[in-house]
């Protein structure tokens, strides 16, 4: 609902939204490291597969990125995590240059926490499944140690370059309803 008014010569427009209460709680994995900066998380959703691997491809040559991990979260999403540490002010010019979710890109500058979100406990039934890893030629970035070990501890098919990673030991988690 949009509401259009004037005054003293200048117009304004109040946008409401309306959503569903989110009352299924759920647990995550943050994109904050310990030195305050962060990894990058994608969330896609309505996108075929195929233009994700391609766009994903198109940041990694783009910001010199290194390896990303493809997960299915449920039908048409997905998720990338790409574990290179980043400022706040690249992970957004990163993510604005990609097709995810306006809002997705926002949450840290609307929200206190500043910091992403991306969901690992089950929705409907089902946890976020790997699909694959996007290999990238590029290993410059520093890479988040407790993020790689969190993939690897709950998807150990997955093969993991350790190599470039910083010596934390911690990850910031999240708690969130649905």
């Amino acid at each position: 609902m949009r509401f259009y008014f004037k005054i003293f010569g200048r117009e304004f427009v109040i946008i409401f939204k309306t959503r569903k209460e989110r009352t299924f709680p759920v647990y995550g994995y943050s994109s904050r490291t310990l030195d305050n900066k962060h990894v990058l998380m994608f969330d896609y959703d309505n996108l075929s597969e195929v233009d994700i691997v391609r766009e994903i491809k198109f940041l990694q040559e783009n910001f010199l990125l290194s390896d990303a991990y493809l997960f299915k979260s449920s039908k048409n999403s997905y998720h990338i995590l790409i574990p290179d540490k980043v400022t706040l002010k690249e992970a957004v010019t990163i993510l604005r240059n990609s097709s995810v979710d306006p809002s997705h890109i926002d949450v840290p500058l609307r929200f206190g926490a500043k910091l992403w979100t991306l969901r690992l406990s089950e929705k409907n039934g089902k946890r976020p499944e790997f699909l694959y890893k996007i290999k990238s030629p590029y290993n410059i970035r520093q890479k988040s140690r407790p993020h790689l070990v969190l993939i690897k501890k709950l998807y150990p098919e997955i093969d993991i370059n350790f190599e470039n990673c910083d010596e934390y030991d911690t990850l910031v988690g999240a708690n969130y309803k649905i």
